[in-house]
């Protein structure tokens, strides 16, 4: 629930009533009290955060195919028989990836993870705070079939300026954009892709 809301800050847009519910109900166990008592008044959701945070972006020892399924999901969209979509959310950037395992190996792991999953497209979404700057960003990648809409990535970069504002980066065969608007996590960018394969599929 912390890392969903981003330790509740409104800010982020995605605290819910039923989130603060929650979390009311959390700092009234004893085990909560002691918590704030041990960091001296200090906050003690952020001692979490910070925790679970650190943990969560420890992924350094996962290979490329357990970072594409550690937080994926998958749907079927458009009319007909439908296009297999399969949305994976990592938390290391772009640059260290293809840094750490090279561009080639990189595509080589998601063509094999679209396989495995027998899907026609396939998006990454990462996101990671800067060492140095402690900057959050957010970049997404787009790997299409061939023979599948490759006109889909001119067509979301055009149609999200406003939602997502992407800004393109091209590496081999998979395309890869800056997303600006660091808000919109996977559960904004979905509709999105979805909106945009089904108008796509009644053309």
């Amino acid at each position: 629930m912390l890392l969903d809301t981003v330790n509740f800050e409104d800010q982020h847009g995605k605290v819910q009533p039923v989130d603060l519910d929650s979390l009311s109900w959390c700092q009234s166990l004893p085990t909560y009290v002691e918590m704030s008592e041990i960091d001296g008044g200090k906050n003690g959701l952020q001692r979490y955060m910070d925790i679970l945070t650190r943990v969560k972006s420890d992924v350094s020892g996962l290979g490329s195919r357990d970072l594409l399924r550690k937080d994926y999901k998958e749907w079927v969209v458009g009319t007909g028989p439908g296009l297999r979509l399969g949305i994976s959310s990592v938390p290391y950037s772009q640059e260290k990836w293809v840094i750490r395992d090279g561009v080639q190996e990189l595509e080589k792991a998601v063509k094999a993870w679209v396989t495995e999953r027998s899907l026609d497209i396939h998006v990454i979404l990462t996101a990671y705070t800067t060492e140095r700057s402690q900057s959050f960003h957010r970049e997404l990648s787009l790997y299409t079939l061939s023979g599948g809409d490759q006109g889909l990535g001119e067509r979301l970069e055009k149609e999200t300026r406003a939602s997502l504002d992407l800004s393109p980066i091209r590496i081999g065969e998979v395309q890869w954009w800056d997303q600006k608007n660091v808000r919109a996590s996977r559960k904004q960018v979905y509709p999105i892709l979805r909106d945009l394969i089904e108008c796509s599929s009644r053309m």
